[in-house]
């Protein structure tokens, strides 16, 4: 009868044993397939920004908008921003292309506000309007004229 046990014994520890090695040959497959999935996650993480690289190349990209428009109106800042906040850009080129646009309507609107000021900054006497001479319909210049004699 010794035998007999010490037989059962043996084949239970054989048992043991293989289970055992199964479940490191198993937790080594896990092993295995968590590290193809983290290079999968980084791969597909360079491949498309997460939002954090985003936000950072969407910031840059308000930064240089910003530059681009410091010479217009309060106004026009304010329209630009609000729609850039609306907008979204397949590439870098797309922006680009956007700012371009956006400085050379930026010069435009300058244009215009300076040839609107075009003769308005020398006073011609006589002519009402202007700022610092007498109009022809002045009260106190009237009265002057009536006191000379030619």
């Amino acid at each position: 009868m010794d035998l007999h046990r010490i037989a059962q014994k043996v084949v239970a520890d054989q048992k043991k044993k293989e289970q055992e090695g199964a479940q490191k040959a198993s937790a080594s497959e896990m092993v295995d397939l968590m590290k193809q999935m983290a290079a999968e996650l980084q791969a597909l993480k360079s491949a498309n920004p997460t939002s954090g690289q985003a936000d950072k190349l969407n910031q840059s990209r308000k930064e240089d908008l910003l530059l681009a428009i410091t010479e217009s109106s309060k106004e026009h800042k304010q329209k630009v921003l609000r729609s850039f906040e609306r907008m979204s850009f397949t590439s870098d080129d797309d922006f680009n292309q956007f700012l371009e646009d956006e400085k050379a309507y930026v010069q435009t609107l300058q244009q215009q506000e300076s040839n609107s000021k075009l003769g308005k900054d020398f006073p011609k006497p006589g002519i009402p309007g202007n700022s610092g001479v007498a109009s022809i319909d002045d009260p106190v210049l009237d009265e002057v004229m009536k006191n000379i004699r030619i």
